[in-house]
C-alpha cells in the first residue's frame, strides 16, 4: 500500500514516527493517545484525528479495552505498511537530515549521491569476495 503524506494534515509524519519510535525502538507493544501528543507536542485531539484517518487507510491499528475506562485506554500500534512508511522516512530523515513535504531538485541529487556511495561499497565487496574465492578452494 503506497502511503502519500500529502493526503494528511500536517504532522501526521510525527503521530507515525512517534508509534515506531514507542513501539518498535523502545520495544513497547502499544501505545496510547495520551503518549503519542506527549512525545509528538500535539494536543491529543489533533492526534486523534491523524490517528483515526490512518487507522481508516490502513497504517494503524486500534485496540480497545472490552470494558472502556479511563484507566485502561484504546491503544494503537502501526500495521505492516505503516511500519514499512515509518522506516521509509526515518531513513530519509537519516540522509537528508529531514523529511521534504515538497522534495527538491537538491534532495533527490542528495539521494542520487547516497545511492551512488552505496553502489561503490558493493562493488568493493563483490571484488573482495572475488579475491577471496580465487586464493580459497571451494
Amino acid at each position: 500500500m503506497d502511503f502519500n503524506l500529502s493526503d494528511y494534515p500536517e504532522d501526521t509524519d510525527l503521530v507515525i514516527a512517534a508509534i515506531y519510535t514507542k513501539t518498535y525502538k523502545d520495544q513497547i507493544e502499544r501505545v496510547s493517545l495520551k503518549t503519542i501528543a506527549r512525545v509528538t507536542n500535539l494536543t491529543k485531539d489533533k492526534v486523534r484525528y491523524r490517528v483515526g484517518q490512518l487507522i481508516d487507510d490502513g497504517f494503524v491499528n486500534k485496540w480497545e479495552p472490552v470494558n472502556p475506562d479511563p484507566s485502561d485506554p484504546n491503544m494503537y500500534w502501526l500495521t505492516d505498511d505503516g511500519v514499512d512508511f515509518a522506516e521509509t522516512v526515518g531513513r530519509a530523515g537519516e540522509i537528508l537530515g529531514r523529511y521534504p513535504d515538497e522534495p527538491t531538485k537538491e534532495d533527490y541529487i542528495e539521494l542520487v549521491k547516497h545511492v551512488r556511495g552505496m553502489e561503490a561499497r558493493i562493488d568493493n565487496l563483490q571484488h573482495e569476495i572475488e579475491s577471496i574465492k580465487s586464493t580459497m578452494r571451494f
